[in-house]
């Protein structure tokens, strides 16, 4: 992996979550952005109307979401993100289309990253979900 990623990647892992809305209690879901595509830093109007474009087609689709944030430990960088009542196959898919390197999936109350666009050999698993929620 280049150095690059490898920062990007470590990054990710100390990524904190705040619900925008009523956590939902599905047992298994994915963490989304179409925020800043390969981690390039995008004009907040062109980030709102991706997310925009992606929460429609998940409509469309009659797939449900949450509104989540995903941030740093402090939350003084945060992308808006939603969470995903789907398997881990569309994930990566819409992922893949959105030019995202990575998603969060949240499974019996697991958090595991998982690569996208990066070249990597396999997933990171970071503990309990609930101890990445801030309240």
């Amino acid at each position: 992996m280049q150095r690059h990623s490898q920062k990007l990647w470590n990054a990710y892992k100390t990524t904190r979550f705040q619900w925008l809305e009523a956590e939902p209690l599905w047992t298994r879901f994915a963490i989304i952005t179409a925020w800043n595509p390969r981690s390039r830093v995008t004009p907040a109007s062109i980030n709102k109307t991706r997310q925009s474009v992606l929460m429609h087609r998940l409509s469309e689709e009659g797939i449900k979401y949450r509104h989540i944030l995903a941030g740093n430990p402090d939350f003084s960088y945060s992308e808006a993100s939603l969470a995903v009542r789907t398997d881990k196959v569309m994930a990566a898919l819409l992922c893949q289309e959105l030019e995202q390197n990575a998603y969060f999936w949240v499974q019996e109350g697991e958090l595991t990253l998982l690569p996208v666009m990066f070249d990597l050999a396999g997933a990171a698993h970071l503990g309990a979900f609930q101890d990445r929620v801030q309240t």
